[in-house]
């Protein structure tokens, strides 16, 4: 299995198939978005460390694969999204049932895969803070990183699943929109970062995710 280097380049390393714990499924990654946090986390990341939060793909056959088999009702082929620890700019990725959500008709993976770190803060955020309207409203904290998006999100809790389907369900109807102005292969990652890095990406980053899948 093919991954990002930890460096932030442009460059494509080999590692070892991601083992599948009880409770999580296997994701052949198709698609992954860049968040502002993933690259602040890049220029202090050490060896070994692997970026990636959001991602976009299908259930893997892990029967195949020889790992366990996937949790729930996710069958081999079902387009799903969801977010996970790290390492998903990678071909594989897995993560427990309970950060995933099958993607819906009409939902491209693309869309999908901006969805969950920004989605489920702006969601649970607003729900913390209540009614806003005629309200003036500042920021009283500022996080970077995934950590910061757990202090606000129980992301293994049961409601996980539910708030990702929600917000799919949000964007084919039209009630929340998806700014997406970049997408690129994900080789082109180190470039997609400077333009992140320089401001120079008015609204989400995409990579898409080729090559190969093992087993």
């Amino acid at each position: 299995m093919r991954a990002l280097s930890a460096t932030g380049d442009d460059g494509l390393v080999r590692v070892p198939e991601p083992s599948v714990a009880a409770g999580e499924v296997l994701v052949d990654v198709q698609a992954v978005s860049v968040n502002r946090g993933e690259l602040h986390r890049l220029t202090s990341a050490t060896a070994g460390w692997r970026p990636g939060w959001d991602f976009a793909g299908v259930v893997a056959d892990q029967e195949k694969s020889g790992t366990a088999p996937a949790a729930g009702h996710l069958l081999p082929g079902t387009r799903v999204f969801g977010i996970a620890d790290g390492g998903s700019w990678a071909e594989r990725v897995a993560v427990p049932a309970a950060r995933l959500a099958v993607i819906p008709d009409g939902l491209t993976l693309e869309w999908a895969a901006t969805l969950p770190t920004a989605g489920l803060t702006a969601l649970r955020t607003l729900r913390m803070a209540g009614d806003l309207a005629g309200a003036s409203v500042g920021a009283a904290e500022v996080v970077v990183g995934v950590e910061g998006v757990e202090a606000v999100n129980d992301l293994d809790g049961p409601r996980t699943a539910d708030d990702l389907t929600y917000l799919a369900r949000l964007v084919t109807t039209g009630e929340l929109a998806v700014d997406i102005a970049a997408v690129n292969d994900w080789r082109d990652a180190r470039e997609t970062l400077h333009r992140l890095r320089d401001r120079r990406v008015a609204g989400r980053a995409v990579l898409l995710v080729a090559g190969e899948k093992p087993g």
